[in-house]
This record gives structure tokens, C-alpha cells and sequence, in this order.
């Protein structure tokens, strides 16, 4: 709804109609298709261990996809979004342990965002496995035009806010 609500704040019509159009062609379509397929964590275990996890002409174009949408920019205000607000809630905001915990929050971020992007951009190079390098490259460039990072900017900024408000309502309760 957050989201729904800040694209009506900020609605583009120009821009909506070039994504749209962008995101109809056959390759967003099949990549669209591939995003939505599931994977268990014994087919992603045995992927990151493939040659194909690493190719760096497709490491580079996965890394692009992840740039522009923000994806684990996302996971990682996710995870420490949310991991705080909980803490604050159980140990009560403005406390001493809860200044103590922010801080151990705070520290274990620096030494746990490179995990967490990590595994974002793995995620993202499974479900692309079976692309071409070429509608691959295709969609890389798709995500990198002006529309659509207006539009991720968009959402990432709606998810995020969403992501702050439910935290910290789960901390309190």
C-alpha cells in the first residue's frame, strides 16, 4: 500500500509508459519469468559452487541488475532495520543496554553487509542461470535507463520506509 501510495505521490506518466513498454518486450518477460522461480537452498548451495556463479562478464552484469534496483541495499536495511527496532523494543528505547545493543548492532552491520550482498547477488545470478549473456545484457541495460531507476528509487525508498514503520511497531508491541 506504502508503495502504491508513494507511486500516486510521485506518479510520471511519461516514464510509467517507457518502463511499460520496456518491461513488455519478449526478453523482460522471460527474465520477469525467471526471477519468479523458486530455489531451494541445496540448488543454491550447489550453484554458488559452479562455474557459472562466477563468470565475470555475468558477475558484472548481475552486479548492474543489483545496483540499480537497490536489491541488497534492501536486504540490508532489512536486516538491520529490523533487528534494531526488536532490540529496542525488548530492551526499551533510551536505555543504557539499548544504546549498548544499537552499537553491537551497529558494528556487527560493517562486518555482516558484504554476507548479505553477497548472497543477494547469488540469489539474483541463480535465477538468471539459464539467460543468455546476451538478454541478460539486454535486461542489465533495461534497469539502467533514467525510467527505471526512477522507478526503483521509488519503490526502495517506499520498501524502506514500510520496513522502519513495521520495525519499530514490532519493537513497541
Amino acid at each position: 500500500a506504502r508503495v502504491s501510495a508513494d507511486l500516486k505521490k510521485n506518479f510520471d506518466q511519461k516514464r510509467m509508459h517507457a518502463l511499460q513498454q520496456e518491461f513488455s518486450t519478449p526478453t523482460a518477460k522471460k527474465m520477469v519469468e525467471m526471477e519468479r522461480g523458486a530455489q531451494t537452498p541445496d540448488e543454491l548451495a550447489k550453484f554458488a559452487h559452479s562455474p557459472e556463479a562466477t563468470k565475470p562478464e555475468r558477475v558484472a552484469m548481475v552486479k548492474r541488475i543489483d545496483a540499480a534496483t537497490k536489491a541488497s541495499d534492501l536486504a540490508v536495511e532489512t536486516a538491520f532495520v529490523s533487528m534494531k527496532a526488536l532490540y529496542q523494543g525488548i530492551s526499551g528505547a533510551g536505555t543504557p543496554r539499548a544504546a549498548a545493543l544499537d552499537k553491537a548492532i551497529e558494528k556487527e552491520r560493517q562486518a555482516e553487509t558484504r554476507k548479505i550482498r553477497d548472497a543477494t547477488l547469488l540469489s539474483l545470478a541463480y535465477s538468471y542461470k539459464d539467460a543468455s549473456d546476451a538478454d541478460l545484457e539486454k535486461y542489465a541495460a533495461l534497469y539502467e535507463t533514467e525510467d527505471a531507476k526512477w522507478y526503483y528509487g521509488l519503490v526502495h525508498d517506499s520498501l524502506v520506509g514500510e520496513i522502519k514503520d513495521a520495525s519499530a511497531e514490532a519493537g513497541a508491541q
